[in-house]
């Protein structure tokens, strides 16, 4: 299914993440470890965006959890009764320095500009806010805009307002990269 080339249309980003298959099921009641583990180090108020099903939800306590997609947030959704918005990551509408820590977990490889976004995460974390995210290194999925990262597109992303981060390798999942960056 080519569905990315008619993405403009939340219609077809629903009927994609409508395909509701036991693996994804699976997937979303039991989540990667390095998922768990980077929900476990947000503090404070956490805005989860791009949340999709809201398999990360349990880890996190005190959150708003957001996706472009009304099916995932309503139909398809595993994160019990957790406060959920539906918008455009790169278009976040929320009033500057509201959130403590934001996560952005297998998002930034579908979004058609991750410097926007990147730019509205900067606006809405408070100062000393942690912001964390993972995406794989090389991924052909149809659904992905960004086929391949490499360090200098990490870079270029992120060093006009997160100019010091880290970035790690989850060990279960070396073809994924974990980035954790202070305002």
């Amino acid at each position: 299914m080519s569905w990315y080339r008619t993405e403009g249309s939340p219609q077809k980003y629903d009927e994609h993440f409508d395909q509701w298959l036991p693996r994804t099921q699976r997937q979303a009641e039991h989540p990667w470890p390095y998922k768990i583990i980077m929900a476990k180090k947000t503090k404070g108020y956490v805005l989860d965006a791009g949340c999709g099903f809201g398999c990360l939800a349990r880890f996190i306590k005190n959150g708003l959890f957001l996706d472009f997609s009304s099916v995932a947030l309503k139909k398809r959704w595993v994160g019990g009764s957790r406060p959920r918005a539906r918008s455009n990551v790169e278009q976040l509408p929320f009033r500057n320095e509201v959130f403590d820590s934001i996560l952005a977990v297998e998002v930034m490889e579908h979004l058609d500009d991750p410097k926007r976004f990147i730019a509205e995460v900067y606006r809405v974390l408070k100062k000393g806010g942690f912001f964390t995210f993972a995406s794989p290194w090389n991924d052909p999925s149809e659904t992905h805009k960004w086929k391949e990262i490499s360090n200098a597109v990490i870079d270029d992303w992120l060093k006009p307002f997160f100019p010091k981060y880290t970035f790690a390798v989850p060990p279960e999942r070396k073809e994924r990269f974990m980035i954790y960056a202070y305002k």
